[in-house]
């Protein structure tokens, strides 16, 4: 938890063999980006792991940070449903499974 924790408060921070979280978030922003380019105006879904879905929320809304993250990591499966207006994310919401309706991710 302490080394979750000191990643989120800087994202330049990691293990001597280990990535940071900018170094996770570039390379999935890139990922997005070329999908996006790829599929675009279609409907697409992609799959990930919890801490590379956070940095991409982190990217499109700073506001998610430690906090959120340790909030999503007992919310498995974390669905998360972006809008984009070509690379321009729009929207994003999280898919709520006791009430089975997306809802704001950020409020």
């Amino acid at each position: 938890m302490s080394f979750s924790k000191a990643q989120w408060a800087d994202f330049d921070y990691k293990l001597s063999d280990g990535e940071c979280l900018r170094e996770v978030q570039e390379r999935t922003i890139c990922a997005l980006n070329c999908v996006l380019e790829e599929y675009k105006d279609r409907t697409i879904a992609v799959g990930s792991h919890g801490t590379a879905l956070s940095t991409i929320v982190n990217y499109y809304d700073r506001r998610f940070g430690y906090q959120e993250f340790e909030r999503i990591r007992a919310l498995m499966p974390w669905i998360v449903r972006f809008t984009f207006d070509g690379k321009r994310c729009v929207n994003m919401e999280q898919y709520d499974l006791f009430l089975g309706k997306f809802n704001p991710l950020i409020t």
